[in-house]
């Protein structure tokens, strides 16, 4: 999991998460507080980066995290 910054993009999401080795799996995470908003901004992002091809998501609970994880762990070499 690595925080990601991209400065002049204001909105992107706040955390990129890599799959196993050779999987290719990439998630780009939003993370917020329970109940918490997301941005028009945000919403366009993570739109965006579904589009062409990464998992983007919000996160808000610790349950979402932990099955995001398990997802990145299945992807096969």
């Amino acid at each position: 999991l690595v925080k990601w910054t991209s400065p002049g993009n204001t909105g992107v999401p706040d955390r990129m998460l890599f799959g196993i080795k050779g999987s290719g799996y990439v998630a780009f995470l939003e993370f917020k507080a329970p109940k918490g908003k997301v941005s028009l901004l945000q919403q366009w992002w993570l739109g965006y980066l579904g589009e062409v091809g990464f998992h983007a998501t919000t996160i808000d609970t610790k349950q979402q995290f932990l099955e995001i994880l398990i997802e990145a762990r299945k992807i096969p070499n």
